[in-house]
């Protein structure tokens, strides 16, 4: 466990350190997109969980 972790600081050291405009714009927007994408997947989640609930109510009355 601890070797993934040192990979990933590694990884991640360079794009903390830079100070460039663009980096740190470049991180924002893909924080932004992977919130986002997060919401859209719980969304899609819990909209199929619903339809599972529907038809599982419906069903048995057919």
């Amino acid at each position: 466990m601890l070797i993934p972790i040192r990979i990933q600081r590694k990884v991640m050291s360079p794009v903390l350190v830079s100070t460039n405009s663009r980096s740190k714009i470049n991180m924002v927007i893909i924080r932004i997109i992977i919130i986002i994408s997060s919401i859209i997947f719980t969304m899609f989640t819990m909209f199929h969980r619903l339809t599972d609930l529907i038809t599982i109510v419906i069903m048995p009355e057919m």
